[in-house]
């Protein structure tokens, strides 16, 4: 028997895509009853608009609001291969963006496939948890100044803001979900150009140059 008529992997498929389905029917619900502020996604488009390819970067804290707010954009999400993976990469398709899954823990060849991947599909947008999957929280990793150096992509910070919202402590990413009938807006930093084939040595200057840009397109948002 295949992997792909196992029963378990029948099972997974099934339950990520109920369970996909499910929290994006209720997501989309949820922020209808939002008083929304996506003005400033005009400069994203802008962006695109004039041929810049762009990697838009979030903290992982903030995700549950950007798929809703930012619907309409064709964007390529980056997520794991795993369960929850699967189940965002649902979520994704939904809003109509389009998933790559990577596998956590190899970075050099993960890097190598997404590189891959957005250079085959002409890609101009992609959408990346820079602190994810799993920390530590506002933490850039070094993955999209990678890539954005490597294929000559700008680095374009976003961030979300909701009042009132809960904020779930216990997790490591303090993760963020606006109340219903929130106000809700969404911020569009400055772009970030990272030189062309960075060295290694230089990434960590670069990581606190994007954490910077990205507090300050939090303050933004608030």
């Amino acid at each position: 028997m295949s992997d792909g008529h196992h029963p378990k992997t029948l099972r997974r498929s099934v339950a990520t895509f109920l369970t996909g389905t499910a929290i994006a029917a209720l997501l989309a619900l949820w922020a209808l009853t939002w008083r929304k502020d996506t003005r400033e996604l005009g400069k994203l488009e802008q962006h695109l608009a004039e041929g810049e390819h762009i990697v838009a970067v979030f903290w992982h804290g903030k995700y549950f609001s950007l798929f809703a707010l930012a619907t309409g954009l064709k964007a390529t999400v980056l997520t794991t291969r795993s369960f929850r993976g699967d189940v965002i990469a649902r979520i994704c398709r939904w809003f109509g963006y389009r998933p790559i899954q990577i596998e956590h823990g190899v970075e050099t060849n993960a890097l190598a496939y997404l590189e891959n991947d957005l250079s085959s599909n002409h890609a101009m947008l992609a959408a990346i948890a820079i602190d994810g999957p799993r920390g530590p929280a506002h933490q850039p990793k070094a993955g999209a100044l990678r890539i954005a150096s490597d294929l000559g992509f700008r680095l374009i910070p976003i961030s979300v803001s909701g009042s009132p919202k809960r904020v779930v402590e216990k997790r490591w990413d303090k993760h963020e979900i606006p109340l219903p009938f929130a106000r809700v807006r969404i911020a569009v930093g400055e772009p970030l150009d990272v030189p062309k084939n960075i060295p290694m040595e230089d990434l960590p200057e670069w990581q606190d140059r994007l954490r910077d840009r990205m507090e300050a397109t939090d303050r933004a948002a608030s």
